[in-house]
């Protein structure tokens, strides 16, 4: 199988909202893999392919605090299972260490 991605990919497990833009309802998933490039989620949600999604990401710091960051993408690749969906999302631009330092640090420490 052809691999296409930018930007190597590394497990990272957080809970998610993932909200259809313009004006979505967020809905609750969870996270399986991130890059620099995107994210690979999991959820109940439907999300056709192409459909623009602004990520929220809810993960702890060195000192267990809650921490926030979003990015905004769009649907690069949805599978439905009978127990939830597998959602490929390609962010918008790249993560990069000036506007998303804490999640481009979660990164670089694997």
């Amino acid at each position: 199988m052809l691999e296409l991605r930018n930007y190597q990919r590394v497990s990272f497990l957080c809970k998610l909202e993932l909200t259809a833009l313009p004006d979505g309802t967020p809905q609750p998933a969870r996270s399986l893999d991130l890059s620099l490039g995107g994210v690979g989620a999991i959820t109940q949600a439907v999300f056709p392919v192409g459909q623009l999604l602004r990520v929220l990401f809810f993960f702890k710091d060195s000192a267990q605090g809650e921490i926030q960051d979003q990015a905004d993408g769009r649907v690069a690749r949805f599978a439905a299972d009978a127990e939830a969906n597998t959602v490929g999302i390609q962010f918008l631009s790249p993560l990069n260490e000036a506007e998303h330092p804490r999640l481009v640090g979660k990164l670089l420490s694997f």
